[in-house]
């Protein structure tokens, strides 16, 4: 049974805490945690479609010792069973474990370095941070005298909300510097007379304000429709009964409609308010990115629709409550385009035990009505996916084919060491897909044949002699292979997950995707890079150096996400798509031609993505120095590509460190 533990860590004296997480085949059921051969927990595996089962297990277990050894078993549907982990645990060195990477000697002197960076940095999670970013940087449109003045329907649901908060709500709404509003709520068969006062108070304070008071209570999705049975506006506000707006944001949303008076769907970013009214946690969120959305909703709060739109998709649909806004933007995303994004932070998400704005476990319903919504999407257009629930609400797809695709892995081979051979033969037994070969470019081609005939099939590989523009080499080969796919890759690299063929195949051949890239990860664990930003004529790395474990920003290296260029190291492209763009610019050296490569696709409206789900190990990652990126923002600049602004990196950010707020 093939597999891969990522994480294992427990902690914790008197009820140990768990974390396991990694993948496993298919034609697992269930993975059984036992201590001295009894069952401690047992966790049963999803029915997918797909050839692997992904597992993130975060539970408290039951051991009376204070040391013990846990052993992890795979089980198919006839009992059979296999050892797949064994972990000894001290109560000692629980008391000291949190889930944190454990850094061992040869990486201490880079772990100092790298935290010495992340404590000078100003973070987003930094409360005092982001209250001096506040003060420094926020700012707002002036409120102008408009030629058009649309009414905006605010929709409210509410049920039991308390008072001080539904105060705070509504107070929100009625102090916006721009004031055509009206405000649409329908109660939801509230129970807390302090809530049903409330709502007649204001509903007697203000003509803009409706309210119906449902008879029977209808949870979120039936309550959301019945108050917008009330809008009379051209668009429409979502807004949760006990959160704020900022007194900016409906004139923020109306300065932008009167630019662009065609579009549909308007959101902005977000943070959250404790209690106290106290912001923290900002949300700077991408441009439409629609790979990215599906693996889970970036979009949230606060977002004005065109109700005509609302009405045309069917409204909110019962059934997915803890993820409606998501379905229901996922079905607005498939019929228009008309998609903006404002940068400011126009709406506190507040922060209320029991709320997914302070633990997103507590709705457990959320992240199963989205995979629901998502594979209704997908259903619909007669797509076939599988969609795994990586972490609460974030979500991987992963499209299946009916067929295997002809994949060419292209290397170029210039050492030729122990490792790179022991890698081929590592790869050719574990990797799952069949229709594949290997073309190898050397300049010592007949040394490699001889070589590599003791270890691949012959029909597995094909050698061919390298020129001194090897570029110019593979454009000619790409041009007459018959292959579908190609997939250049390093030659220290190798490929961890089995069935990162079928997933990559599964992207490349989607008519909008362009280049799909990988996570790169080094021998020690590390999670190295993954692609650029390019923006203010600077080339900015995606992610810091950090754990194989890390989830990254907004999940990031958790689940599928859009970048303009993708790192070199390894990357699938389908064959048509390369050899529409010419193939690789042969002036370039090769990684500056994949990335020239990425931006071009992007360019031509292909979607770039990475897929953190397929792991690729390489021994050596180089910097790229800044005098190559210079050079390259200055080809890209004359070539009229946009190297100021970049769709998938929030403006708020720093332009010197990637996801950090400027001092």
């Amino acid at each position: 049974m093939k597999y891969r533990i990522k994480d294992c860590v427990v902690y914790g004296i008197r009820r140990p805490f768990m974390f396991f997480g990694g993948w496993i085949e298919k034609k697992a059921e269930y993975i059984d945690v036992r201590v001295d051969g009894k069952t401690v927990y047992r966790h049963d595996l999803d029915q997918t479609a797909s050839k692997i089962k992904a597992f993130n297990i975060k539970t408290a277990i039951h051991v009376d010792k204070r040391d013990f050894t846990l052993h992890f078993f795979a089980c198919d549907k006839n009992s059979n069973e296999c050892e797949i982990y064994v972990y000894e645990s001290k109560m000692f060195d629980r008391i000291k474990k949190r889930f944190t990477p454990n850094w061992n000697s040869e990486e201490s002197s880079y772990v100092k370095r790298l935290n010495k960076e992340i404590k000078n940095a100003m973070g987003v999670t930094d409360i005092d941070c982001y209250h001096k970013w506040i003060s420094k940087y926020e700012v707002f449109s002036p409120v102008e005298k408009y030629e058009y003045n649309p009414l905006i329907s605010i929709v409210m649901p509410v049920y039991n909300v308390p008072a001080k908060y539904l105060r705070a709500c509504l107070n929100s709404i009625l102090q916006q510097t721009y004031q055509n509003f009206e405000i649409c709520i329908a109660d939801d068969c509230s129970t807390h007379e302090d809530t049903i006062a409330v709502l007649k108070e204001y509903l007697n304070l203000d003509s803009r304000i409706k309210v119906i008071f449902r008879e029977k209570n209808g949870h979120i999705s039936e309550a959301t429709n019945t108050a917008l049975q009330l809008a009379e506006g051209e668009f429409v506000g979502l807004m949760d009964n006990d959160d704020e707006l900022m007194p900016q944001a409906l004139n923020e949303v109306v300065h932008v409609l009167n630019q662009q008076p065609d579009l549909d769907f308007v959101y902005s970013d977000e943070d959250k308010i404790d209690l106290k009214g106290v912001r923290s946690d900002p949300h700077f969120k991408a441009d439409f990115a629609k790979d990215t959305f599906y693996g889970g909703n970036y979009i949230c709060h606060f977002s004005v629709i065109r109700k005509s739109i609302i009405e045309e998709v069917g409204g909110f649909r019962k059934g997915y409550e803890g993820a409606q806004d998501f379905d229901l933007f996922l079905r607005i995303s498939e019929i228009t385009d008309k998609l903006y994004h404002i940068s400011k932070i126009l709406y506190h998400w507040r922060m209320i035990p029991g709320s997914t704005a302070l633990d997103s476990k507590s709705k457990n319903y959320a992240g199963e009505a989205g995979k629901r919504a998502l594979e209704d999407l997908f259903k619909k257009k007669d797509i076939n996916v599988n969609v795994n629930i990586m972490v609460n609400t974030h979500y991987f797809v992963e499209y299946l084919l009916d067929y295997q695709p002809s994949i060419d892995i292209i290397v170029h081979v210039n050492d030729m060491s122990d490792d790179f051979f022991g890698s081929l033969q590592k790869m050719d037994f574990e990797l799952e897909y069949n229709n594949y070969r290997y073309v190898f470019f050397s300049e010592r081609s007949n040394e490699l044949s001889q070589i590599l005939g003791n270890i691949l099939p012959q029909d597995k590989y094909r050698v061919l002699q390298s020129s001194d523009n090897l570029l110019n080499d593979i454009n000619i080969y790409c041009s007459t292979t018959d292959s579908e796919i190609l997939l250049f890759m390093n030659e220290d690299c190798e490929i961890e997950c089995f069935n990162a063929l079928e997933v990559l195949a599964g992207y490349v051949k989607r008519e909008d995707i362009g280049v799909a890239g990988v996570k790169i990860q080094n021998k020690k664990g590390w999670t190295l890079d993954t692609g650029y930003f390019v923006t203010n004529k600077k080339m900015l790395s995606v992610h810091k150096p950090s754990f194989s474990g890390d989830y990254g920003i907004y999940g990031n290296l958790l689940v599928p996400f859009n970048y303009r260029v993708i790192e070199h190291e390894c990357f699938a492209v389908e064959k048509k798509d390369f050899l529409s763009k010419n193939g690789f610019n042969s002036e370039f050296d090769f990684r500056t031609a994949a990335y020239d490569l990425c931006m071009r696709m992007y360019n031509s409206k292909k979607r770039n993505i990475i897929i953190p789900h397929v792991e690729v190990y390489c021994s050596c990652v180089e910097d790229y120095s800044d005098e190559h990126k210079s050079s390259l923002i200055n080809y890209w600049d004359s070539k009229e590509i946009d190297v100021n602004c970049d769709p998938y990196y929030n403006r708020n950010f720093s332009v010197e460190s990637t996801h950090r707020l400027p001092k």
